[in-house]
């Protein structure tokens, strides 16, 4: 089986409203699912690494639809494999 990017899916995050998050220093990470404690505690490594981020959102975001797209294709072959075959015409 192929994996397809969907168009839209619920649950998908956008690089823009990440790129917005990052002047928050933390809240492009909680966006995206990356709540490292470590990172809170030393500010984003004296803020180092929130300026690496900056480069780093679009392949973020990419890896977190990534998971998510699969999740959806996982649950659409498992709705698949639940549903009984009907009965062939008589």
């Amino acid at each position: 089986m192929e994996f397809q990017e969907p168009k839209s899916v619920k649950g998908e995050r956008k690089v823009w409203v990440a790129y917005l998050l990052w002047f928050t220093i933390f809240g492009h990470r909680w966006y995206l699912g990356q709540t490292a404690p470590i990172y809170f505690i030393t500010i984003g490594y004296c803020l180092i690494m929130w300026f690496v981020d900056l480069f780093r959102i679009p392949r973020m975001v990419r890896k977190y639809n990534t998971y998510v797209y699969q999740r959806v294709q996982a649950q659409a072959v498992v709705q698949q494999q639940q549903t009984p075959p009907t009965p062939p015409p008589v």
